[in-house]
């Protein structure tokens, strides 16, 4: 599941873009609010001369803070406290705006509703709640400012009362949304971060890409039990029980997650399902759980890789005076089923059939540093991509008849 600190750290994050656009939206609105007002003196004429003047040294003096806030933002030079301060600020210059127009009674009241609304871009709760209680003293304000001075202009005092209520409600309601979207984010992260176990730990057996497919089909393939044309591939080391007889069970098993950990990367390389480890053997499919056009291809190029690699890892056991190993490779393919086998306490992915029994015995064949294969895998192979001689036939136990096996290398160049 998602940390909460982290879920905390992406919150603050959205919190300081919020702020970014809404400083934004701050200099353009008072852009807007001058231009119109530029046009209500100097086209219609519909304001006196003292009223512009007014609005002039507001918008001109709330506008260089403006845009000295907005330059600090850019600049990423940001504190969480900044956001009451500029909510303070710009329901403090809306109110001064109403003052010297029609007070409580203006048009531009509605005003405050939109200061509101756009806080919940900082995706913060308090902040929502702070910006109606904001608006709400300073309708308040006007509302006294204008008895006081201006009764002309005052709102009657239930329209008042009510006016206070609505933008109380209206913070309530904005912070409630506010409040869901982000219990939304936070139940999306956890699922995510969910998926994104299930695949991880899913990938300790096939590739990532192949544990991404199957994520995304709700892991039906793996589930079911289904017939399908695969191609098997066992790597076994050659002489382990008598050196493991011989070594220190801890140091055995530092040497076998070394050398498992080579094999694994070529066999997730070429996308192989790792099915399962028998000992000091490695079982890996392709085609299944979902289906590899080029699955034989693949199987014989991860199997003469992993020998590749093998010798890598000699070359450094050999530098630390540490033991080397020796594998061999046999690869065949054919029908299998292929789906989860077990119980409800425990399951395993894995395939079943003579295919698996045949690539087994065929093991006996696959000297150290060799990789041998079927006939049936050779003739799936497009011709050139490597090299096959054959062997000897051989029979195998279980099976009348003689096995037609080849040693696969590299092409010719």
């Amino acid at each position: 599941m998602a940390s909460d600190g982290a879920l905390e750290a992406f919150f603050r994050d959205e919190e300081y873009e919020g702020e970014r656009k809404i400083s934004v939206l701050r200099n353009l609105a008072l852009v807007l609010l001058y231009l119109n007002e530029l046009f209500d003196f100097h086209v219609l004429g519909a304001v006196d001369a003292g009223f512009h003047r007014s609005v002039t040294l507001l918008t001109v003096g709330y506008g260089a803070a403006a845009a000295a806030f907005w330059l600090l933002v850019r600049r990423g030079v940001y504190r969480r406290w900044f956001k009451y301060a500029a909510m303070l600020s710009d329901a403090l210059f809306l109110t001064l705006v109403l003052a010297v127009a029609d007070g409580p009674s203006s048009p531009l009241v509605p005003l405050y509703y939109l200061l509101i609304a756009v806080s919940a871009l900082r995706y913060n709760r308090k902040a929502v709640l702070a910006a109606a209680v904001y608006s709400a003293a300073a309708f308040l304000g006007l509302q006294f400012h204008a008895l006081a001075a201006r009764p002309a202009v005052a709102a009657a005092p239930a329209a008042a009362v009510l006016q206070v209520i609505c933008l109380l409600l209206m913070g309530l309601a904005a912070g409630y949304v506010v409040h869901q979207l982000r219990g939304l984010v936070s139940r999306f992260a956890a699922a995510k971060a969910r998926q994104e176990k299930t695949e991880g730990a899913l990938s300790r057996y096939v590739s990532r890409q192949v544990a991404e497919q199957i994520m995304q089909k709700d892991g039906l393939p793996v589930l079911e039990g289904i017939r399908r044309d695969a191609v098997v591939l066992m790597c076994d080391i050659r002489g382990f029980t008598p050196m493991a007889e011989k070594m220190d069970p801890v140091e055995l098993m530092t040497l076998l997650n070394s050398y498992f950990a080579a094999m694994i990367d070529v066999v997730f390389k070429y996308e192989g399902t790792l099915d399962k480890f028998i000992g000091d053997e490695i079982m890996v499919v392709f085609g299944a759980p979902l289906p590899q056009a080029d699955m034989a291809e693949r199987a014989v190029r991860c199997g003469l890789e992993m020998q590749k690699a093998l010798a890598a890892f000699n070359a450094s056991q050999r530098a630390a005076g540490g033991p080397e190993l020796g594998a061999g490779v046999s690869v065949n393919c054919g029908q299998v089923v292929a789906g989860s086998v077990g119980s409800e306490a425990r399951m395993e992915y894995t395939v079943l059939g003579d295919v698996v029994n045949l690539t087994q015995r065929m093991q006996s064949k696959a000297g150290a540093g060799k990789v041998i294969v079927s006939e049936a895998v050779r003739a799936r192979v497009p011709g050139g991509a490597f090299s096959f001689s054959p062997l000897e036939p051989f029979t195998v136990k279980g099976r009348a008849e003689a096995v037609l096996a080849y040693e696969a290398a590299p092409a010719a160049s």
